[in-house]
């Protein structure tokens, strides 16, 4: 969720200034002035650091962090507290489900293709909760170095970028109900970043629904991470994500005080134009090493991972709804 940046920036130790990061994010601040559609900041992002290197990557991918958790806050102010009821308490056996099958299938997977135990726990955990947050919270808790974080945070960034660009033609193409796109994302994307990227442009009051499920899965990243310390021999706990709370804060306030209607829509409107400059730094953050991942064993676990989670939550969702 917001844990996304790819190995080379996991490995960077040595201090950095933010002078070198100051063209990124004047550049995040003028994709955000425009509201630039997510999957053009994404790809801009990834362009420029590709053609142009970027030195700053810890310092924009720290300013990504910040700012994802910035916009979803925001994001809370468009948010009824009645469909985040709703939503929530209808998805939480649900997302209990997807959780614990994506977990199952993903160690089988990581054991059909001799993947490392801790890396091949780290990617099924990123798929199956939220991406980059869930590895980082479960990597202390098992001990994981940070070659093996680096590697499945990387192929999760990768993939996060694809689900942003194919996602919505997708959904398009199938007809599928705002209800219905912000469910499948919700539960088929990694990152929350990506995940309301792409509900913002499929349109429709996808993102609502998208946003709200995908929080509630994100918090299944504390009990996995204490239960994963327990089995294992990590001693360092999860730490939890606290600007869940304020999102839900967010629409409890708007609700509570429907008086300031426009002043909350502004702020949602806020939260989504900032996404589009989250989304450029997250860009920034892929270097040329990374695709080097889009080789091996990790990357087929991942890859085959993804595309069956993917398939089935959306037969499941046409024939169930």
């Amino acid at each position: 969720m917001v844990g996304w940046w790819p190995m080379s920036t996991v490995e960077h130790t040595e201090p950095v200034t933010w002078k070198p990061a100051i063209p990124w994010l004047t550049a995040a601040a003028v994709f955000a002035a425009f509201g630039a559609a997510p999957a053009i900041a994404l790809a801009a992002g990834g362009a420029a650091a590709l053609i142009l290197g970027n030195k700053a990557r810890a310092k924009t991918g720290l300013s990504a962090r910040w700012l994802l958790q910035g916009s979803v806050v925001l994001l809370g102010f468009g948010v009824r507290p009645g469909l985040l009821w709703k939503v929530g308490a209808g998805s939480a056996v649900l997302t209990l489900f997807t959780v614990s099958a994506v977990m199952g299938l993903g160690w089988l997977l990581g054991r059909f293709y001799r993947v490392d135990r801790k890396v091949s726990l780290l990617v099924s955990a990123g798929t199956a909760i939220c991406g980059g947050s869930a590895i980082a919270a479960l990597a202390p808790a098992i001990e994981a170095g940070l070659g093996e974080t680096g590697v499945a945070m990387a192929v999760v960034f990768l993939l996060n970028g694809v689900a942003l660009f194919v996602f919505p033609p997708i959904g398009h193409a199938l007809g599928l109900s705002a209800h219905s796109f912000g469910v499948w994302s919700a539960l088929a994307i990694h990152d929350t970043s990506s995940v309301v990227g792409a509900a913002a442009a499929f349109g429709h009051g996808a993102l609502p629904i998208a946003t709200t499920m995908k929080l509630v899965r994100a918090l299944w990243i504390i009990p996995l991470s204490l239960i994963a310390g327990r089995m294992g021999t990590g001693k360092k706990k999860a730490k939890f994500p606290m600007f869940l709370l304020f999102f839900i804060g967010a629409s409890i306030l708007s609700g509570v005080l429907p008086s300031f209607a426009s002043a909350w829509g502004v702020l949602s409107l806020t939260g989504q134009r900032l996404l589009s400059g989250t989304l450029f730094l997250i860009g920034a953050g892929l270097g040329r090493e990374d695709f080097k991942l889009l080789r091996g064993t990790v990357f087929r676990q991942a890859v085959t991972l993804w595309l069956i989670v993917a398939s089935v939550t959306l037969v499941g969702i046409h024939f169930f709804g």
